[in-house]
């Protein structure tokens, strides 16, 4: 009986001992001291698929910087909604997430994430998104290229 607690007591140790490392080894969040959000500031043309083919006709586009945090863009009037879409960048400026969020009412909310590229000082935009409007879900791709 002894041992049987003496085994269960070091089992238990032993669990809080690898918990405890685990927490150690957790990254810190990545903070930058600038972002690279002017390079995305302009109007665009704009090319957009989308699976389901119930696109929006979208053929011209204004990113804006936006009055929030220091990461992030806003994209003017996306889709048409009169709304305006906020995106965050990452600290080396090509990735930028579109987290969920409603624009202009609970009937079209849109998700999603895209990369930007410069080619020879040709810069694009290309990202995906999830749309939903009115409980209707769809795949879109939307290329902007100034």
């Amino acid at each position: 009986m002894k041992n049987y607690q003496l085994n269960k007591a070091f089992i238990i140790l032993f669990l809080l001992f690898i918990i405890s490392l685990n927490s150690c080894d957790q990254t810190p969040p990545i903070t930058c001291s600038t972002y690279e959000v002017d390079k995305f500031i302009g109007n665009y043309n704009v090319s957009e698929f989308c699976q389901q083919g119930f696109g929006h006709g979208v053929t011209f586009a204004t990113i804006n910087p936006s009055s929030g945090a220091a990461n992030e863009i806003s994209f003017a009037n996306f889709l048409n909604s009169g709304q305006a879409m906020q995106a965050y960048l990452d600290c080396n400026g090509s990735y930028f997430r579109i987290p969920q969020q409603y624009l202009g009412s609970s009937a079209l909310s849109v998700v999603g994430e895209g990369n930007y590229f410069n080619s020879s000082g040709f810069e694009q935009l290309q990202f995906e998104v999830q749309i939903n409007e009115f409980g209707q879900a769809n795949y879109c791709t939307y290329t902007y290229s100034k």
